[in-house]
């Protein structure tokens, strides 16, 4: 019987899962911010944030080579969260 440790295919689909669900909420929190949805889409990126940022942190320790996905995702949560894409941001005058 092969031991797959943490590149165990349920693992790597239950991840991918986050993952997705992650980056999804970050484009929902950033597109519905005026809806009444608005917090259960913050509620829900934050804790695939933590989840996402943990399964990183956790194979990195472990020596995996399953941390890439982890990482990228969180890095692109971020970066959708922060990032202001509407035509109407104010310009800067330099």
């Amino acid at each position: 019987m092969p031991q797959y440790g943490l590149e165990h295919p349920a693992i790597l689909c239950t991840l991918g899962v986050i993952h997705l669900l992650g980056v999804t909420s970050a484009v929902a929190t950033r597109v519905g911010r005026l809806s009444r949805d608005a917090r259960i889409c913050r509620g829900v990126f934050f804790a695939c944030l933590g989840i996402v940022a943990f399964s990183a942190i956790w194979m990195v320790g472990e020596k995996s080579g399953a941390w890439f996905s982890s990482g990228a995702t969180f890095s692109l949560m971020v970066l959708t969260a922060v990032c202001d894409f509407s035509r109407g941001a104010r310009q800067s005058r330099w």
